[in-house]
């Protein structure tokens, strides 16, 4: 059951909005209807919800895991309303060696479980600064024929998932633009440096 959820999550796309203090994308065409930048929703950046998620799990846990919203959608400055990590436990035996940890503004939820693993990881995920790969990614994809216009057919994502761990499509370090044209797959190395556009056409 917990590999279920672990993939159906992989699978859908997510995100909020937010700003940093650099330029706004949020106030160009990236996103036309607003929704995704809607300036009533409490938002955060990835890296501050790790922070959150690691007091919940403490320092033996190894990130191993770290994705956009599960309930709203990620905006071009790469705020979401809430993100998802996992982290495995070395120490730990049977069912109770990894969890999945979900971070909203003011809570958390947690599931404990199984993540299917390839190997044991030596050293965790560094987490992106998602306030730099996400903008980085959107101002990328105004060079192509499928750059951001979130919205009815837009959707943004960032997965980083260990690589001792199952990945639905082998793609560890990315963000993703899912837009009218097609997928926009942007790798990324573990230090947040930007290394390929993989574009797939619908």
């Amino acid at each position: 059951m917990f590999r279920l959820v672990f993939f159906l999550g992989l699978l859908v796309a997510l995100g909020g909005c937010g700003s940093s203090d650099a330029e706004s994308l949020c106030d160009g065409p990236n996103d036309p209807t607003g929704l995704f930048c809607e300036p009533d929703i409490a938002t955060f950046d990835l890296l501050t919800a790790e922070t959150r998620a690691r007091q919940e799990v403490g320092e033996e846990g190894v990130l191993v895991i770290a994705r956009g919203s599960q309930t709203r959608l990620l905006d071009p400055d790469g705020y979401a309303s809430d993100w998802t990590f996992g982290y495995f436990f070395p120490d730990r035996e049977g069912s109770d060696r990894s969890v999945l940890i979900q971070v909203f503004e003011t809570t958390t939820f947690s599931q404990e479980g199984s993540i299917p693993t390839l190997c044991e990881p030596e050293k965790p995920l560094t987490p992106f600064d998602s306030r730099v790969v996400v903008p980085d990614a959107v101002r990328r994809l105004e060079a192509t024929d499928n750059p951001v216009r979130l919205g009815e057919f837009g959707v943004l994502d960032l997965r980083q998932v260990h690589p001792c761990f199952d990945s639905f499509d082998n793609r560890k370090e990315a963000v993703i633009y899912s837009g009218a044209a097609g997928s926009s797959v942007l790798l990324y190395s573990d230090t947040g440096e930007f290394l390929d556009l993989i574009e797939e056409e619908l």
